[in-house]
């Protein structure tokens, strides 16, 4: 953002510059350039979501939020015909998970990785970024980019539940210059609002800022490619 911003002022002060109106054909056009990509970053825009609840069904998945977020992004994106049961027992079937618990009810759950490989398995393919150690601009942009590009993104943070999660953000508004995050929170089936501030604290908080730890396997974000 702070590019553009940037992009803006240098070419608003150029063309006020005397013996420099040969190029305001060029300027200008930086200018337009850098206002309307501004504008882009910043429309609304809410996909259509159809929000799964991890904690009912036949299983009381407590660990079970990243196949969950998995099944929305899939079901939501690409119409794939799965339940949240469904895909808490492929992934556990297929080896998807770091540690499931007795039950799906303890545990550590499930790693970005993880859930790229239950991905695979439903015939789609993934990418993530565990955005370690990103500014909190970079995290930002990230995000709205591929917001912008009309793709959900999973994003694994420290949950305002108190513990590692996993939620599928879908939709992003601004209310009195603040961007504000739809996110569909599998813990309880929650349609919830996160603004910038509250997104970024969930996920910078997540320990660890490399492969090593499972905190740092689980930070990140991940979208359909």
């Amino acid at each position: 953002m702070k590019f553009f911003i940037s992009l803006y002022i240098i070419a608003s002060v150029l063309l006020n510059i005397p013996g420099i109106n040969n190029n305001s054909r060029l300027i200008k056009s930086l200018s337009r350039f850098a206002v309307s990509s501004e504008m882009q970053n910043r429309r609304e825009i809410v996909l259509d979501t159809e929000i799964f609840d991890q904690l009912t069904g036949s299983i009381y998945s407590i660990t079970g939020c990243g196949p969950t977020s998995a099944a929305m992004l899939m079901h939501s994106e690409k119409g794939l015909d799965i339940t949240k049961d469904q895909a808490v027992v492929q992934a556990y079937s297929g080896g998807y998970y770091y540690f499931a618990g007795l039950n799906f009810t303890s545990g550590r759950g499930v790693t970005q990785e993880n859930i790229q490989g239950f991905i695979s398995s439903c015939g789609y393919s993934s990418q993530i970024d565990h955005l370690w150690n990103n500014s909190d601009e970079e995290i930002l942009m990230k995000l709205n980019y591929h917001l912008n590009e009309n793709k959900r993104v999973i994003v694994g943070h420290n949950s305002p539940h108190g513990f590692l999660h996993y939620a599928l953000v879908y939709g992003k508004y601004y209310e009195n210059g603040i961007c504000c995050y739809k996110v569909a929170d599998p813990w309880g089936g929650l349609d919830s609002v996160w603004s910038e501030n509250e997104m970024l604290k969930y996920i910078t908080t997540v320990g660890g800022e490399d492969s090593t730890t499972f905190e740092g396997l689980v930070k990140g974000i991940q979208w359909l490619s």
